[in-house]
């Protein structure tokens, strides 16, 4: 599925959709179920956005921030920046550099 085909919403646009329909003539039951399938949608949404912000940070802290790949100094951009990763940290720690 290519990102046009997705279909985006903004949380403004749902919760205007959710004043909508509480002011609608559509039957008390309806309405409620509507509503509840609106929250529903922001709740995933909201919850997807927490998930990848942890997986990002899950992901620099486990390999460094992103550097370019074909730079050619000897010294890697993460080591120019000060960053770098977990792995680098602990093998470092063993070893006794710094």
């Amino acid at each position: 599925m290519d990102d046009e085909s997705i279909p985006t919403t903004s949380k403004s646009e749902i919760e205007g959709l959710i004043r909508q329909i509480r002011a609608s003539s559509l039957d008390p039951t309806a309405r409620d179920k509507i509503e509840r399938l609106l929250r529903t949608v922001l709740s995933l949404v909201l919850l997807l956005e927490k998930k990848n912000k942890s997986i990002t940070k899950l992901k620099r802290l486990i390999f460094g921030k992103k550097s370019e790949r074909h730079k050619s100094s000897k010294k890697s951009a993460s080591d120019k920046t000060g960053g770098g990763c977990i792995f680098r940290t602990i093998v470092n720690a063993h070893t006794g550099r710094s």
